[in-house]
């Protein structure tokens, strides 16, 4: 059993545009499809901040949707370490003069 993750990579500060780091990632997760499809990364945390050591200038944002509906997030990773940020789902409060 495992839990399964959409994950998305971007640069958010420091590309290149030389490197493909979504190829170099596979290759380092051994994950074929890796963000091509949901998988079972277990230790994305791990080897996102160990590959980020080798571009310490580079920001990367890996976002990730779980199976479960409010299992939104990015993390934030450069030279080695993180930033978590989990999405907060935030309702309206009733208002009447919105009815119809």
């Amino acid at each position: 059993m495992g839990y399964y993750t959409k994950f998305e990579l971007e640069v958010a500060n420091g590309d290149d545009h030389k490197t493909d780091y979504e190829q170099e990632i596979r290759e380092l997760s051994d994950y074929e499809y890796l963000f091509d499809d949901v998988v079972k990364w277990y230790n994305f945390e791990e080897d996102i901040r160990a590959y980020s050591k080798n571009h310490p200038n580079t920001v990367f944002e890996l976002s990730g949707e779980g199976e479960e509906s409010d299992d939104l997030w990015k993390a934030y990773f450069q030279n080695g370490k993180m930033q978590m940020c989990r999405a907060k789902i935030i309702y309206d409060e009733f208002d009447e003069s919105k009815l119809f």
